[in-house]
């Protein structure tokens, strides 16, 4: 590496986020309270700034949170930093084994408590610290392939979709490593990314980021600097597991974690050089259309079948059942029913990189098809990036059903339509082509 000079500044920064012991935990929809700390829970920060304009990439060792309170959280964060809310990325790695971030039914209602006492602070604190820790750097890429993850929308003998092992199933292999040096060769820190679900622990009562965790442990033993894990697609992928699931125990956080590892160190050894990128925002309005809602004698009907058993109104018929009452509340106070969701984006490109954020739980052929039609080298999705809406299948797993599409379908006052997939991709790649001729 001979780069003399750099304007491409960047500093990072984590701070430690674990709850105390006994609070609940989020991820399935029964009660689950913490019981020890398998390994602390965190929040990174990595802060960029290059001329006037400034960044904050921002990663949590949490499951999910509402995508109002993550835009509040935003501005807090925006308040407290100088930096623009819009150009503050704020993700969940969606671990299991985490508190009750997000409030939904039958899953929950979020711990604003945690939220403003600790999360808030502390991610304040990382994004002031990575701020203030800025040094001219350079940037460098490795990517690898890893069997980390498989497709989980099994098919069982009735032709049902179960949560399980689908090797027939879309998937994305590849894992990204994002490394900034500065221009001594110094590590400041890394960026690691890749799309499955942090399931291996399942329905246990610690703490833990599951296995992404040894993806990050590894490439700060080989940096001695901090490694920020992001999610990526990961809406229908799950670690490959040994029991043919992609939930276990504890005992599996291990199975899956040590393969990760060595395919991030492989990542890491697959950057071929450092350079000087630039930094490039761009911002746009996504237009997500919702269905037309079901008329009001449907709406009554199906109320009334759910609660002739409310034992039975549990996990994601909660979800059916509570976007029933918000259909009959609109109807009763006469208002009009919403045609579409907009989600602000903003898309940041860094050289030949460029990173899309999604306030979903992705498909993952979604984030494949969007790297197809991108016009950058590299092109990566950030799921659960200012919050979730939930799970954004493609079109043409819609009529399989499954847990993924029930959830889809109760998203919202009513729900997306069926071709949101495609909506999402071309109002990106509109975003993506225009940053790109600049």
């Amino acid at each position: 590496m001979n780069i003399k000079n750099s304007d491409f500044l960047v500093g990072i920064a984590k701070e430690n986020i674990t709850p105390e012991l006994g609070c609940l935990l989020y991820g399935y929809p029964f009660e689950r309270r913490a019981e020890r700390v398998l390994d602390a829970l965190t929040v990174g920060v990595v802060a960029i700034r290059q001329g006037e304009e400034m960044l904050l990439m921002i990663s949590t060792d949490l499951c999910a949170l509402n995508v109002g309170k993550c835009t509040e959280m935003r501005h807090e964060i925006a308040s407290a930093t100088g930096v623009k809310w819009e150009n503050i990325l704020y993700s969940t790695i969606h671990t299991h084994s985490g508190p009750v971030t997000r409030t939904n039914a039958g899953w929950g209602d979020a711990d604003l408590e945690y939220i403003n006492d600790i999360l808030v602070p502390k991610s304040i604190k990382a994004a002031n610290e990575a701020l203030s820790s800025l040094r001219p750097a350079v940037m460098g890429i490795g990517i690898s392939k890893t069997m980390t993850g498989i497709n989980r929308r099994q098919i069982d003998e009735n032709g049902d979709v179960i949560l399980g092992q689908n090797p027939n199933g879309p998937y994305d292999p590849t894992m990204t490593l994002i490394s900034f040096k500065t221009l001594t060769g110094e590590n400041i820190g890394s960026i690691a990314h890749f799309a499955a679900h942090p399931t291996a622990a399942a329905r246990n009562l610690s703490f833990t980021r599951d296995w992404p965790g040894y993806i990050v442990d590894k490439v700060e033993e080989l940096t001695n600097a901090p490694c920020i894990y992001f999610n990526g697609a990961e809406g229908d992928v799950g670690p490959r597991l040994s029991n043919g699931r992609t939930a276990g125990g504890e005992e599996y956080i291990m199975e899956a974690g040590l393969i990760a590892a060595a395919d991030i160190e492989k990542a890491y050894n697959n950057i071929n050089g450092y350079e000087v990128p630039k930094l490039n925002i761009g911002y746009g309005n996504i237009l997500l259309p919702f269905v037309e809602p079901p008329s009001r004698e449907c709406v009554e009907e199906q109320i009334a079948e759910f609660e002739k058993d409310p034992d039975d109104i549990k996990g994601v018929k909660s979800s059916q059942y509570d976007q029933l009452k918000k259909v009959r509340a609109v109807y009763e106070a006469g208002d009009e029913f919403p045609c579409s969701r907009d989600v602000y984006q903003t898309i940041v490109a860094l050289g030949e990189l460029v990173i899309v954020p999604a306030c979903f739980e992705v498909f993952c052929a979604i984030a494949l098809k969007l790297r197809e039609l991108s016009p950058y080298k590299y092109t990566i999705l950030l799921g659960l990036t200012g919050g979730t809406l939930g799970y954004l299948p493609t079109e043409d797993q819609i009529p399989f059903g499954g847990y993924e599409v029930d959830t889809f379908r109760a998203i919202g006052v009513v729900s997306l339509v069926d071709d949101t997939d495609k909506r999402l991709i071309n109002q990106n790649v509109e975003i993506l082509k225009s940053m790109y001729s600049e």
